[in-house]
């Protein structure tokens, strides 16, 4: 995996719950800045959404602080750095890698 992937950019969220999806976290996040993607499965507890820049996921990682997502359910937001930060891309990097992969030869 490369090294130089975007430093300070995605903020993780837990905490999440049944009613969350991704609209209702892009909704949440977009005050504090524009949101490239959101990694998210229905009812599970955690979400990844990464910011156009370091300075949108800080404010959105301050922002969202027991933010409520949907009726019951608050964020706890942290912005991913050092080596979680590394192995969230690297996971990602991993998956597109055998995405891309497993697709040749398809029509």
């Amino acid at each position: 995996m490369p090294e130089d992937y975007p430093k300070g950019v995605v903020v993780g969220v837990a905490g999440l719950g049944e009613g969350v999806d991704r609209e209702k976290l892009k909704e949440a996040c977009e005050p504090f800045g524009s949101v490239e993607w959101i990694e998210y499965e229905r009812s599970t507890p955690e979400a990844f959404i990464r910011f156009e820049t370091a300075e949108h996921a800080t404010a959105a990682a301050a922002g969202l602080v027991d933010k409520e997502i949907v009726a019951g359910i608050t964020a706890a937001p942290t912005l991913l750095e050092g080596d979680d930060e590394r192995a969230f891309f690297k996971r990602k990097h991993d998956s597109m890698w055998t995405r891309k992969n497993n697709s040749k030869g398809r029509y």
